[in-house]
């Protein structure tokens, strides 16, 4: 998971330099473009491949496959692990300075994670709603 944040810090800084004046349905075009560009990309030991990001409007959708037998291999349960995920997620987009441009323009982030085997296991979204408490 650091290495995804770490990517997608990288695009976003990049891409911030560029234009800033850029429209918002473009910004996240073109983050889209330079992160699927690295695509795909395992991490976490190999049981996460992260295959595409989707720009629509003013978010973002990053696609994810999972290894089936994570929760069998690990021993955490799906809510555990749905707890861990949110809360790395929310750290990583509300501290992180690189996050500040998707977070001024209120642009949305789905995180959208799949079994190897097709089976959807959960989608997490966020916003600057997020990072206001």
């Amino acid at each position: 998971m650091k290495n995804l944040i770490t990517i997608i810090c990288l695009c976003l800084f990049w891409i911030s330099c560029q234009n800033k004046s850029e429209s918002t349905e473009n910004l996240i075009s073109t983050i889209s473009r330079e992160i699927n560009e690295t695509l795909p990309m395992t991490y976490d030991d190999g049981s996460t491949t992260w295959i595409s990001t989707i720009p629509y409007k003013d978010k973002l959708t990053y696609m994810y496959l999972i290894d089936y037998n994570i929760f069998s291999d690990t021993g955490i349960t799906k809510n555990e692990w749905i707890e861990l995920q949110s809360e790395y997620i929310k750290n990583g987009y509300c501290t992180n300075p690189q996050f500040k441009i998707l977070i001024d323009r209120n642009i949305k982030l789905s995180f959208n994670y799949s079994f190897d085997n097709g089976l959807f296991l959960h989608e997490f979204y966020i916003d600057r709603s997020n990072c206001e408490n």
